[in-house]
């Protein structure tokens, strides 16, 4: 038996089984970061809602806030009802 054609054989049968499975594993990684970037589009959309609802949020809050502040000082100036805390 030819050793040196066995040896040549199962490198090549070797070389080729990596080639594929390298090629496989390409292929899987590429549509799992392609699968990513459509998911992180959906999360960049939704966060651009959640955003726009915050900056409502801040608004109302500040007006609730400059309410207190004069209903407040109303309070100081006429003495007739209590604070606001």
């Amino acid at each position: 038996m030819n050793w040196a054609a066995v040896s040549a054989v199962i490198s090549a049968v070797t070389l080729l089984l990596v080639l594929v499975g390298g090629g496989v594993l390409w292929g899987a990684l590429t549509e799992k970061v392609a699968g990513h970037t459509e998911r992180l589009d959906s999360h960049k959309a939704e966060i651009g809602v959640i955003d726009g609802r915050l900056n409502v949020h801040d608004v109302e809050i500040a007006k609730l806030v400059e309410w207190k502040n004069g209903y407040n000082a109303a309070a100081l100036v006429g003495r007739h009802t209590p604070e606001v805390s």
